[in-house]
């Protein structure tokens, strides 16, 4: 019948991510010294504390999604895709298939 043709969606369809630079923080590199490196981060992590406050404001108590918004603080290095090597926030959230 008609549900023959429809499918469960893998985690990449129902799954959104996301990455969230600073315009003040430079890619790392040998020359970016570990404080400089570190007041790089905290800038990253008091950018965390803004996005998830706005995010918050924004989503609320909203019951739709499967996973709530995280954020996470990352230099990049643990990442396995093209991203730079540069403090920055990353996450991902699977909404599942009740979107409005």
């Amino acid at each position: 019948g008609k549900m023959e043709g429809l499918r469960r969606p893998s985690a990449s369809d129902d799954t959104v991510m996301y990455r969230v630079f600073h315009d003040s923080v430079s890619i790392l590199s040998t020359t970016v010294d570990s404080k400089e490196s570190a007041r790089q981060r905290r800038m990253i992590e008091d950018l965390k504390v803004e996005c998830e406050a706005f995010a918050q404001r924004l989503i609320g108590e909203y019951l739709w999604y499967n996973e709530p918004f995280r954020l996470f603080v990352t230099d990049g290095s643990d990442d396995s895709d093209t991203a730079p090597l540069c403090w920055h926030l990353r996450g991902s959230t699977m909404f599942g298939d009740c979107l409005e």
